[in-house]
């Protein structure tokens, strides 16, 4: 029989004799999406841990743990949440084999390899995959590696995986239709990813979280921020606009530094008027944008920090 694998093969030609350009895309990098509760408890892990295959996969009845990464992105929102960690193919693939696991029929269908440092049997689960020769979906040639992205890629890395190992975080709409979180209603679903990044960087920097530092703060190019520049406009308007009129005094820096590390801690788990309380308290929006800012500042340990010019959401 042949292989399965050949149904979504990069190099199959079409009709024309032409190989789809589209089926033979750049395989530069892989991303795990997660609901937010997750990604803060990623985050407070410090690694996105192996979990049992529980979906309809035929490895449902093993006892294997992984962890799920994928090269696609969604035009509609993701069905699996709204933080979107991304990671290097090579730092993924690197001492490790691949195994072909099954083809899912959904809507457009999906393609699934299990990646491991380890070399498993032949089995009725798992044939072991040569991207180098085989004319499968995920294909090495000429020190190049690529993916058909006509339809979806999803990658079972047999280990937990470090968030050190990780090259970014960002954040993204939910589907607004469709959820894959396990959440019935799912109330991540009607989040932007603006609402998604004040939620998750709260947490972040309400906790003293440091696991993903490097992925949050980059190099920018033009008039494009980074991360916690959008973060920080972001907030000081919405707390601006919910606290309706400031009315506290000047105090000690040591009840500033607290206060706004409450109203974060406030913010990332969603209760917002209470933030907002807490945030009437400063003297001034100015104010209360100061003291986030030293807040940033002592946490990625920098002299002094202001952000770039605001963006409206």
């Amino acid at each position: 029989m042949n292989p399965e694998w050949l149904e979504f093969g990069c190099e199959t030609a079409s009709s024309t004799g032409m190989v789809d350009e589209a089926k033979r895309l750049p395989l530069e990098r892989v991303r795990h999406v997660a609901h937010v509760s997750q990604a803060q408890r990623i985050l407070d892990d410090g690694l996105i841990a192996a979990s049992l295959v529980r979906d309809e996969s035929r490895l449902n009845t093993t006892r294997l743990a992984v962890s799920w990464l994928s090269a696609n992105s969604w035009a509609w929102g993701s069905i699996y949440g709204n933080v979107e960690f991304t990671i290097d193919w090579q730092a993924v693939v690197r001492g490790c084999r691949m195994y072909w696991v099954e083809a899912m029929r959904y809507r457009p269908p999906a393609y699934r390899f299990l990646i491991t440092e380890h070399e498993l049997p032949n089995s009725k689960f798992l044939t072991h995959y040569d991207p180098s020769a085989a004319n499968g979906p995920v294909i090495y040639r000429d020190g190049a590696w690529y993916w058909n992205g006509t339809c979806t890629s999803e990658f079972m890395v047999a280990a937990d995986l470090p968030l050190a190992r990780f090259s970014r975080m960002s954040f993204v709409d939910h589907h607004q239709q469709y959820c894959r979180g396990g959440q019935n209603p799912c109330r991540d679903q009607r989040m932007s990813a603006y609402d998604a990044r004040l939620v998750t960087l709260s947490f972040v920097l309400a906790y003293s979280l440091h696991t993903i530092d490097h992925g949050i703060r980059y190099d920018t190019v033009g008039l494009e921020q980074d991360e916690v520049d959008q973060f920080v406009n972001l907030m000081t308007q919405r707390l601006t606009v919910m606290a309706e009129r400031f009315r506290g005094r000047r105090t000690k820096k040591k009840s500033r530094a607290a206060l706004i590390r409450g109203i974060l801690a406030l913010w990332s788990c969603r209760r917002f008027s209470d933030a907002s309380v807490l945030a009437s308290r400063f003297p001034s929006a100015e104010a209360l944008q100061d003291e986030l800012c030293d807040l940033i500042a002592e946490h990625f340990g920098l002299p002094s920090y202001q952000p770039t010019a605001l963006w409206s959401a």
